[in-house]
């Protein structure tokens, strides 16, 4: 299975704030400090995402010096590791997606095949199973980065993992109806939203170029979340 490179993302956020009925004010003034104060707040769905986001941050990352998630994804360079230091295979959903990690020396965990863990992820985290462990010598000349394992998923994440598989499928079937309905010739054939729900991708096949920004900005406004689409192709081998 190889992933090819056609892809859009998008991740503007659209908010539509309609303001609550207020009571007559009895002074000129004070309506125009209300007036002020309702044209500077925030919409409150904003807020309250805003708040969401900030307690998956801090779940993940309870320490005063909390990771910033923007800086997530971009890995360390494979030449700032050890000569033969480990490193670690971790699958996610099927077979569409697998990657490199490495474990930090001072974290102290001892990582075995199979087990499932909590990794840096695009701006964010996600959870994947360990499937090889090699060294940093044994890598493919293409590797030039490597992103980290920070520890062990607790069974309370294995638990959820059900209901994540369900919002995927969700997801799927109203991505396909809204190809449908849009004529669009491509075929999506499944989605997977990264563990943090920060960014919710959709696999997909085609024989063409397909401009799909539409279809991304309306399951953006669904979601609320980055939209990726990924085109892959079978490979026979």
């Amino acid at each position: 299975m190889r992933l090819e490179d056609r892809r859009h993302s998008i991740a503007v956020t659209q908010q539509h704030y309609v303001r609550p009925i207020t009571p007559p004010l009895s002074h000129p003034l004070q309506q125009k400090q209300k007036h002020y104060q309702q044209q500077h707040q925030p919409p409150v769905q904003h807020l309250i995402q805003q708040l969401q986001q900030q307690q998956i941050d801090e779940y993940f990352s309870p320490t005063t010096a909390a990771i910033d998630v923007q800086c997530l994804g971009k890995g360390l360079a494979i030449d700032q590791l050890e000569p033969g230091q480990t490193v670690y295979l971790v699958q996610f959903k099927g077979d569409y997606r697998s990657d490199w990690f490495y474990v930090q020396h001072d974290d102290k965990i001892r990582i075995q095949l199979n087990e499932m863990v909590i990794v840096e992820a695009d701006r964010g985290y996600d959870l994947g199973k360990i499937i090889d462990i090699s060294q940093t010598s044994c890598l493919e000349k293409g590797v030039t980065s490597i992103k980290r394992i920070f520890r062990h998923a607790n069974p309370a994440e294995l638990a959820t993992h059900q209901l994540k598989q369900q919002d995927e499928q969700k997801a799927l079937v109203i991505c396909q109806a809204k190809i449908k309905q849009k004529n669009l010739n491509m075929e999506v054939v499944d989605a997977e939203y990264q563990w943090d729900r920060r960014k919710l991708t959709f696999y997909f096949k085609a024989n063409e170029r397909i401009d799909f920004r539409e279809l991304v900005r309306e399951l953006f406004k669904i979601y609320k979340t980055r939209i990726w689409m990924c085109a892959y192709a079978s490979m026979n081998h």
